[in-house]
């Protein structure tokens, strides 16, 4: 009777380069969630550039493109409709869409 040969061990820089597949899942997976914690609030537009009020839990901040959220964040775009934030060490991106607040008849 034949008995099954087990596979060899992983070298080394398989162990390793699994390690680093996961932890860049794992920083994804972080940027995705740090991304989805804000809403856009609303915007406006002085001197002719638009600026857009971003909503984080109970924080508020009033961003521009091109500016930095939490050295992490880079406000990609902003327009009436919308903004673009990338994550810069994932360059993952959120479309954040401005929601209008609903409104109830009592």
């Amino acid at each position: 009777m034949v008995q099954p040969v087990a596979p060899p061990p992983p070298s080394p820089e398989e162990v390793a380069s699994e390690a680093a597949r996961q932890q860049e899942a794992l920083g994804r997976k972080q940027s995705q969630e740090q991304l989805a914690q804000y809403r856009v609030l609303g915007y406006l537009s002085r001197e002719g550039v638009l600026h857009a009020f971003l909503g984080r839990g109970r924080e508020i901040y009033i961003v521009h493109t091109g500016e930095m959220l939490e050295g992490r964040i880079l406000v990609k775009s902003i327009d009436a409709s919308s903004v673009v934030l990338r994550e810069v060490h994932t360059n993952l991106e959120a479309t954040l869409s401005l929601q209008k607040a609903s409104t109830e008849a009592a």
